[in-house]
């Protein structure tokens, strides 16, 4: 590290709140090189970066983290965690400093960078590979058991909303609406046999799902958009967990997305990030409406 480097670091934390003893437990698993580069990497930055919370910035603005390269002392960004959402304070972060303002929001549905629920889902797989020495388990397993912890204080926040007017504008949305009509419901209905509906949980979202029995809300995502423009399907497998009569259906759904370069058989993750072009669901139209039909039917 330059010795020149004036290193802003914040050391009084009100560790009453969950929110900021998840982000020192984030700032202790960065000492171990696979959370740090995973990390890292997750909200595009560099791998030379270290980040630490900063004090006070332009007037009374605290973001959770600074990251900088420490030999040079350039500020190449700052985290924002929060276990629910916070769009308004991201935009007063986001007014007021040039570098990008990452965030780590509570749920994928949310729309953040990177989410404490995928965050957790790392701590698990490294978990059951074995292969942490044990006080590096210990720091995997503390982060994993404050997480849970918000994760299931978030749940009385997760009701979901209608689908926004500028979401409904979104080109997938419009395809889904012109190939379906009104197969899907938009209403916030209780799910319903041989219906498609659409909801929300983050400003910038829309989840389509189906009827399951198998779930404890009573229905599954099927395909959800976070952020405005990042698409995602669920697993094969997923599906197959809660829609376990619907097995030529899912083959069906898996050999569609295939046709279009996604493949939701062959993944360890329960969601797959999906870049698709208008065009492919232009071109493939009659089969999507094919294929969801048959998810929400009922065997």
């Amino acid at each position: 590290m330059n010795d020149c480097v004036d290193i802003d670091i914040f050391v009084n934390e009100d560790i009453d709140k969950l929110e900021n003893r998840i982000n020192l437990s984030i700032l202790g698993l960065m000492n171990q090189e696979w959370f740090h580069d995973w990390l890292l990497t997750a909200l595009d930055m560099p791998l030379d970066a270290a980040m630490y919370p900063p004090k006070n910035e332009a007037g009374n603005l605290r973001p959770d983290f600074k990251i900088r390269n420490l030999q040079t002392g350039e500020i190449l960004g700052r985290i924002e965690v929060e276990t629910h959402f916070n769009a308004e304070q991201l935009a007063t972060y986001k007014s007021q400093f040039r570098k990008p303002v990452k965030t780590i929001w509570g749920l994928d549905e949310f729309g953040g960078d990177l989410s404490l629920e995928r965050i957790r889902e790392k701590l698990d797989s490294v978990l059951q590979e074995s292969t942490l020495k044990p006080q590096h388990q210990i720091g995997v397993i503390h982060l994993a058991a404050l997480i849970d912890e918000a994760l299931r204080g978030s749940s009385i926040n997760r009701r979901p909303v209608q689908v926004s007017e500028h979401m409904r504008d979104f080109w997938l949305v419009e395809i889904l609406e012109r190939s379906l009509g009104n197969l899907i419901d938009f209403d916030l209905s209780q799910p319903r046999p041989r219906r498609l509906y659409a909801n929300t949980i983050g400003p910038n979202g829309f989840s389509l799902r189906v009827r399951s029995e198998e779930a404890s809300g009573g229905s599954v995502s099927i395909l959800y958009i976070t952020n405005g423009t990042h698409l995602y399907f669920n697993s094969s497998q997923h599906l197959h967990n809660y829609l376990p009569n619907h097995g030529e259906a899912i083959t069906a759904w898996g050999a569609l997305l295939r046709d279009m370069n996604c493949n939701i058989d062959k993944s360890d993750k329960r969601q797959i990030r999906a870049f698709l072009e208008k065009s492919d669901l232009e071109e493939h139209e009659a089969r999507l409406r094919d294929c969801l039909i048959a998810l929400c039917e009922q065997p």
